[in-house]
């Protein structure tokens, strides 16, 4: 494959695993099932795509990020639901 053709693969890939986190299904995922392997190998996935290429590795950590923010949430929304079912 040429230069270009590399890239733009390696750029499709990201911007799946962007668009994957964007949707939550990841983070549902996991909040689903906490046993789940999913999250971790889904940001091996990532991280090995980020060492590919310099480009790649600020966009890649902006997803791992959205990821994690998104996880947080959910988990802190849970918490709080439970809270408010005792008081």
């Amino acid at each position: 494959m040429q230069f270009q053709e590399v890239r733009d693969c390696l750029l499709g890939r990201l911007f799946a695993y962007g668009s994957l986190v964007q949707s939550g299904r990841i983070s549902q995922g996991w909040v689903s099932n906490k046993n789940t392997p999913l999250v971790k190998e889904f940001i091996n996935h990532v991280i090995s795509l980020a060492a590919k290429k310099l480009y790649l590795k600020e966009p890649a950590v902006l997803d791992v990020l959205n990821l994690v923010e998104q996880v947080f949430y959910s988990h802190l929304i849970f918490m709080r639901t439970i809270m408010l079912c005792y008081l």
